[in-house]
């Protein structure tokens, strides 16, 4: 029998005679990937020959979490500039294993770096997003974009030009 999360396959045979181990095509498992196959003492891949005893065994899959790669992008202002410096390097991360984001390397001249957003933003200004977190993904390659709060305390000169009558140029 194949088992895994309540459901089961069944195969038979004869006692004494070989079976061989059947692929996994029926069970999954959310952030995992499929090795091959155990009954608690020993595993087998697929494809190997299995001698059938004189009791039931159970095979339960053999689990191994998926690798997911982050990668860091500056992102833009509310009036769509965009943050300049160097993107923290890409980390490898494990399905259902915690580990802590880059810490911001960007910057956004009258902004303050607000956290790294995917669907929800991760860290703030005082852990410079250098925050613990867990499956960003299920595998493949996520990215992440820094998120910018407008400063309020940002000092502006206006300064307005007239034009001058020919149109040639322009006058303080």
């Amino acid at each position: 029998t194949y088992s895994h999360d309540g459901k089961t396959v069944v195969d038979s045979g004869e006692f004494g005679k070989t079976l061989t181990i059947k692929p996994n095509t029926t069970f999954t498992k959310v952030g995992y990937h499929y090795t091959e196959w155990t009954d608690g003492e020993t595993e087998y891949a697929c494809g190997s020959e299995y001698t059938i005893s004189n009791k039931d065994v159970t095979l339960e899959p053999v689990w191994v979490a998926n690798t997911y790669t982050v990668k860091y992008t500056g992102g833009v202002s509310n009036l769509g500039v965009g943050a300049e410096g160097t993107a923290p390097e890409a980390q490898t991360a494990t399905y259902d294993e915690a580990f802590t984001l880059r810490a911001n390397t960007f910057t956004l001249a009258g902004y303050t770096f607000a956290g790294w957003k995917l669907e929800e933003v991760y860290g703030n200004a005082s852990n410079n997003g250098a925050v613990e977190v867990t499956n960003l993904a299920e595998s493949g390659e996520v990215t992440l974009v820094a998120q910018w709060t407008a400063n309020t305390n940002t000092a502006y000169t206006v300064k307005h030009y007239v034009e001058t009558i020919d149109g040639s140029a322009y006058e303080v």
